[in-house]
């Protein structure tokens, strides 16, 4: 879509605004923002909150539009200088910053405001730094009607605000299914990469053609096996919601066979049934009625196939916002403040939500809403930093794998209808294949590529994939690297989300390990790659004293042998990668992996099953030392199970700090006082000095030599001495 540009009449300069000029606008550091391929440049322009009040008063039309948005949206201690606690070297203090404007804009889309941060102790006023995400309520976007401005042949004063879409407050099925009729249609005509890898069918799926009935496909002769099916995402909810929730066990398998009644369906379940039938499927599946709850034999059967069941599936609906199966698809948006769109145009105020303001009578309507981009970002980001309250379904581990797996997904999202398959992103808005001023703090690296820009050849612009194109791209690329690269990115995400039941960790990530590409060592040993074993063992520990060991069997070198039974339903569990994965990695040259003693053994000898015992032999270089509390202002001298540990090397050559795999409330969680080893494993590859060298607290198995478990994870300086002169060992980690 292009508008006829003309010549605007000549007005006086604004300092605030700039009068929306592109060439004006500045290019930000790259690690603010990130640029998807294909999209115009984004360029940005910080302004105070007093400056932007000040010129719209004193006539800039455009000021007086971007004020009305703020007066809406924003609250007025925003524009107050601030000052926050601040430690710095062990001595607290007082930091200064200033929440500012950042005006972003790009030739085609809409124009977004967002609040930033900057710091009074930082000279370089570029270096600001992006609110949180979870701030659902810190972008503005100003935008024209797209349905009309693309007919109208009228010119277009201010062409830095473009066209986006109208999100209506409460969906509809026939706008839900005029949508996604829409996508799938151009996904089936243009995206190759989306295509059905096979056409099995599920042994079960629920007949939505004449009532709703659970089929055999198997043993009912008029279920063909190339029909098309749905899939669902849903959340069970709490314990309450799960109980009352409709389920087949052996009691009602021959009651669903006849038919479910439909009042004994929850709202979430009748409105996805009209959705399959509206878009013209006879069947979809459903986990809570298509796998028997009861029987543990076919639990474990029919949960293992259900990536294949995600993968063939023509489309999987996600009930993304909604918390359990009461909530309705079709429920009011919610949206930061509440869902609120205004109409900006001169004199015609109405009412309080009605109240617009225009720029200039011949220029059109100008709408402002909350910007949709947080949306937009959990398709992008990773969801250990992503996750929301209004998108519940996100912070489930089972869903992780369905997202990726599946080839398309029609997300009912908090605020709009967004679709994610393995080519593309669609939204309702129509700003995601647009969308600028991402502020992804920790995008995955594989995704991030240098620009290619004609005439830019310095240009140091990134680009970010939706993570579902970047998973199909890395697992059909021609190395192995990058699908390492994304594995443990993958993990680090993995570990932040929730399972019910912790048997399931193993397997509700075997889909994707399936993918992963590994040509030159394809062994999986327990969520780690041999191809990258140096890499994979140095998983960091988020610490919590309620974190113990998994009683699943999963070695102590495993991520998997964390576990919080108390709280299954948290966080505690988490690991980090990205101290490996976002800077070279090296491994250390005296390291050595020895294979014929390395391996792991796995229930039902499904080797993506549940880990049953595993070793990993190497031969690294070691030093020895003791456990000890690590004495400060922010450590007690008595175990309380949040101390910072160290471990004292022997013959006064130094500490260690390090990170406890297991903090528990009993000082021998960590092993207070006794002997362990260090065993470095690899450091960045760089030069220079930021690189850190990594590696593995263990501790002697008593009454076995030889054999040790895994305690802890440290992170030293490259040039900590005292590992340059170290001898190397054998040692056999269970």
């Amino acid at each position: 879509m292009s508008h006829a540009l003309v010549e605007a009449p000549k007005v006086p300069d604004c300092p605030a605004c700039l009068k929306l000029d592109y060439a004006r606008f500045t290019d930000f550091a790259p690690r603010l923002f990130a640029a998807i391929p294909g999209a115009p440049k984004a360029r940005y322009r910080l302004a105070r909150f007093s400056e932007v009040r000040t010129a719209g008063q004193g006539g800039c039309a455009t000021c007086k539009v971007l004020q009305q948005a703020i007066d809406h949206f924003w609250l007025q201690e925003d524009a107050k200088p601030k000052e926050i606690p601040w430690r710095r070297s062990w001595r607290l203090s007082k930091r200064h910053f200033e929440k500012v404007i950042c005006l972003a804009q790009q030739p085609g889309s809409s124009l977004v405001l967002f609040k930033v941060v900057l710091y009074d102790d930082i000279a370089d006023k570029s270096s600001i730094h992006t609110l949180t995400i979870r701030d659902a309520t810190s972008r503005i976007e100003l935008y024209r009607d797209n349905s009309t401005s693309s007919n109208s042949s009228s010119p277009v004063l201010c062409p830095a605000i473009g066209p986006a879409a109208h999100v209506e407050t409460t969906p509809t099925l026939e706008r839900a299914v005029a949508l996604a009729q829409r996508w799938m249609s151009l996904c089936d005509a243009t995206h190759p990469k989306c295509a059905p890898a096979s056409s099995g069918l599920p042994k079960r799926l629920v007949d939505v053609r004449d009532g709703v009935k659970l089929v055999d496909t198997l043993v009912d002769e008029h279920v063909f096996p190339e029909e098309p099916y749905a899939t669902l995402s849903h959340c069970w909810g709490g314990r309450r919601a799960a109980q009352i929730l409709p389920k087949t066990t052996h009691d009602t398998l021959y009651q669903h066979r006849q038919g479910i009644d439909w009042a004994s369906l929850p709202q979430l379940f009748k409105d996805v049934v009209l959705l399959t039938r509206a878009l013209g499927f006879r069947y979809i599946w459903i986990d809570s009625l298509c796998i028997i709850q009861d029987d543990q034999e076919d639990w474990m059967v029919e949960s293992t196939k259900m990536a294949d069941v995600y993968q063939n599936a023509i489309l999987n609906i996600a009930a993304t916002s909604m918390r359990n199966a009461s909530a309705s698809l079709f429920q009011p948006r919610v949206h930061g403040q509440g869902f609120r769109e205004f109409e900006q145009r001169d004199g015609l105020a109405k009412s309080p939500s009605q109240e617009t303001i225009r720029i200039d009578p011949q220029d059109g309507p100008i709408f402002s809403r909350i910007s949709h981009d947080r949306s937009h970002e959990v398709l992008y980001g990773d969801l250990s930093y992503f996750r929301t309250s209004m998108e519940p379904l996100f912070n489930r581990a089972w869903v992780f794998q369905e997202r990726l797996l599946c080839r398309r997904t029609l997300h009912f999202a908090a605020s709009e209808l967004l679709w994610e398959c393995r080519t593309d992103c669609f939204c309702e808005c129509s700003r995601i294949t647009n969308t600028h001023a991402l502020s992804i703090r920790n995008v995955n690296s594989v995704a991030l590529e240098p620009s290619s820009e004609a005439g830019d050849s310095n240009s140091t612009s990134r680009f970010v994939r939706p993570k579902k194109v970047l998973f199909k791209d890395v697992c059909e690329g021609p190395t192995t690297q990058p699908a390492l690269d994304f594995w443990l990115r993958a993990v680090e995400e993995y570990s932040f989300l929730y399972l019910t039941r912790e048997s399931d960790r193993p397997i509700a990530l075997a889909g994707i390990a399936k993918q992963i590409k590994c040509d030159a060592s394809p062994t999986y040993l327990a969520g780690l790659w041999r191809a990258d074993l140096a890499r994979a063992l140095l998983w960091a520990p988020y610490p919590n004293k309620k974190v113990a060991r998994s009683p699943t069997g999963a070695p102590t070198w495993s991520w998997m042998s964390r576990t919080c039974l108390a709280h299954p339903e948290t966080t505690m569990c988490a690991v980090r990668y990205k101290h490996v994965s976002d800077r070279p990695f090296l491994p250390d040259s005296r390291l050595q992996i020895h294979d014929e003693n390395t391996f792991c053994e796995y229930e039902h000898d499904n080797p993506f099953g549940a880990p049953l015992e595993g070793r990993v032999s190497l031969s690294a270089a070691v030093c020895r030392g003791t456990v000890q509390i690590a004495i400060g202002r922010k450590s007690s001298p008595r175990w309380t199970g949040r101390n910072d540990v160290t471990v004292i090397l022997e013959s006064g050559n130094g500490v260690l700090p390090f990170l406890a795999d297991r903090p528990g409330e009993d000082p021998n969680t960590v092993r207070l006082s006794e002997p362990v080893v260090c065993a470095l494993i690899g450091s960045h590859d760089v030069s220079d000095g930021s690189a850190s060298q990594f590696l593995l607290v263990l501790f002697p198995v008593p009454g076995q030599e030889g054999l040790y478990e895994r305690i802890g994870f440290s992170e030293v300086p490259k040039d900590t001495p005292c590992l340059d002169d170290a001898e190397v060992e054998r040692v056999t980690i269970i």
